[in-house]
């Protein structure tokens, strides 16, 4: 009979670490952690049979009791279940795990199944719109003119790719969050503390692609890519507005969109937008992707449904 327990990264065995990192950025222990310096506690619901653990799936805890709110994972990110001893194992946890999760006592849950691998649970379901663009073709490129004559206006005036190094680009990275929070109109969701996080993990985990557009030496524009397997998200976007003129952004995505492609990577989920957001999406869609759509699994307590 399956059991299901709620585990801290202190009380995992080591071969279950290893195998978490191994499996996938989102599962990897150094993921999970970044969200510390937020307030989050990183926590890992794991199915055992007698003393096996057969399979976890990691998540974020946002404030105490009775408020708490667990998300797998936070800001939309996506939830992966690890096989800690085979996948067929993995499939017949998945509904105990769903379900212990449902009585835990949060006032709410996000489980955000990209991958479609959970089964029906006791959540309810909504589904979420995402732009994905195949990778695959050995010719790809911007389906839109206008976008691939910038790519190559930013190619022959001077614009660079680099690699984000934490220990010099951290400053004016944060100069450009808080110049695209005033361009957006929107508040800054992520700390400088969580950056330089991010950015340490970026140099130690190859899945976490930071890259920026540098222009006369200064960065013009910085995208934050997740690689997954055959899979990338193309997740943050910040940038200097005083630098369009550069073309920094369709440049630095179709440069590292290039590279991952030679990597193996087929495709680049180019992220959900809100409906509001108008000139995001009609930027997408330049890229010739299609619309993927996946279900986010959404319980609330009762006091939950009054937040």
């Amino acid at each position: 009979m399956i059991r299901v327990q709620r585990y801290s990264v202190s009380q995992l065995p080591l071969p279950v670490i290893e195998r978490l990192n191994h499996f996938s950025l989102y599962t990897s222990i150094g993921f999970a952690a970044l969200w510390r310096s937020l307030r989050g506690r990183d926590v890992y619901w794991v199915a055992l049979e007698d003393d096996r653990m057969l399979a976890a799936l990691p998540g974020v805890e946002f404030h105490e009791r009775p408020l708490t709110t667990f998300q797998s994972m936070p800001s939309g990110l996506y939830a992966r279940i690890c096989p800690l001893t085979d996948e067929r194992e993995c499939l017949y946890s998945a509904p105990a795990l769903l379900k212990a999760i449902a009585a835990a006592g949060y006032a709410r849950v996000f489980v955000n199944d990209f991958y479609a691998e959970l089964p029906p649970n006791p959540f309810q379901s909504r589904a979420c719109t995402t732009t994905v663009v195949d990778l695959s073709e050995p010719d790809w490129r911007p389906t839109n003119r206008k976008t691939r004559a910038e790519i190559r206006k930013a190619d022959r005036e001077g614009t660079t790719v680099e690699d984000f190094d934490v220990t010099c680009h951290l400053p004016r990275f944060m100069e450009l969050v808080n110049i695209s929070r005033r361009q957006r109109g929107r508040t800054v969701r992520y700390s400088e503390d969580f950056y330089r996080a991010l950015g340490e993990l970026a140099q130690s985990d190859q899945r976490v692609r930071w890259v920026c557009a540098v222009r006369d030496g200064i960065i013009a524009a910085s995208h934050i890519i997740l690689v997954e397997g055959h899979s990338a998200l193309w997740w943050q976007l910040h940038f200097d507005k005083a630098y369009s003129y550069a073309k920094p952004n369709p440049f630095l995505l179709y440069t590292v969109a290039q590279e991952l492609a030679f990597e193996g990577v087929t495709r680049i989920n180019l992220g959900m937008s809100p409906e509001h957001a108008t000139g995001i999406i009609a930027y997408k869609e330049k890229w010739g992707g299609a619309d993927y759509t996946y279900p986010m699994y959404v319980y609330r307590s009762l006091l939950g449904r009054m937040l």
